[in-house]
């Protein structure tokens, strides 16, 4: 089996409208645009011949070849976010536009809980 890590600085643009229902209670449904930038990456791999463990940065061309994955992704997401008073729950999903690597796209599902200051 392999284990790979991957860390990533992720900017999202979202327009949403907020639909008060409430004096404290709204509902902001929203779409928008992310930006990520792959910072670093690797992938733990049994060697072949030997039976080790070994490390392998994905993103060094050198070491992944035409598999090397890229560093920038465009994506996109919509969602909705419901506000209790100080209590917010959401759920988002999104996917990108461009492939991270051949024959592979991240599409995401996010449920997020939160307390507003």
């Amino acid at each position: 089996h392999a284990k790979m890590v991957i860390h990533s600085l992720n900017i999202p643009l979202k327009l949403g409208y907020k639909h008060h229902l409430d004096e404290k209670i709204y509902l902001t449904p929203y779409v928008g645009l992310n930006l990520r930038g792959n910072l670093s990456g690797t992938v733990n791999v049994r060697e072949e011949y030997y039976g080790e463990e070994v490390e392998i940065d994905i993103f060094d061309d050198k070491e992944m070849g035409d598999a090397a994955f890229k560093r920038i992704q465009m994506g996109w997401q919509i969602g909705i976010g419901l506000n209790l008073g100080k209590i917010y729950a959401g759920v988002s999903y999104g996917g990108d536009f461009n492939e991270i690597v051949e024959d592979s796209q991240f599409k995401t599902t996010s449920i997020t809980l939160g307390i507003n200051f």
